[in-house]
């Protein structure tokens, strides 16, 4: 594993045999749009330069404010990230992925729900290998 980076509200880091930025948000955390940026500076940092998947785990997230979710859905954010699957398995976190989709459009990202995180890997797998940031 390579460097794992702490949020406020997430942990962070590179599964390096993947090839897959790992996010698993905090329990009971919730997020603002502080929050937001912080996170995505660091899948930037853990990135090395590469557009790479993320799997984000907001199963135990409490809540993410609209204004989080309006920086996450900004193109800015999601220079971030060549693909996003949301891992969620309780009825708030699946109800706070779907609002993510609804608001956020896939925007060219492909970007889909999974109840469990092999299935997300899986997904994740089967997507184009990632392009360096300034290339896209």
């Amino acid at each position: 594993m390579s460097k794992i980076i702490e949020t406020r509200t997430a942990t962070l880091w590179l599964d390096d045999a993947l090839g897959i930025i790992m996010f698993d948000g905090r329990d009971g955390s919730e997020q603002a749009a502080r929050d937001a940026v912080d996170n995505i500076a660091a899948v930037r940092e853990l990135s090395k330069q590469l557009k790479r998947p993320l799997l984000c785990d907001i199963t135990s997230v409490k809540w993410i404010d609209s204004e989080a979710i309006a920086y996450y859905r900004s193109k800015a954010a999601a220079g971030a990230y060549s693909a996003i699957a949301l891992v969620t398995a309780s009825t708030i976190s699946r109800t706070l992925g779907n609002v993510f989709l609804v608001l956020r459009g896939s925007g060219g990202i492909p970007t889909r729900i999974f109840a469990s995180r092999s299935d997300a890997i899986a997904w994740l797998q089967r997507l184009p290998t990632p392009a360096r940031s300034g290339d896209t």
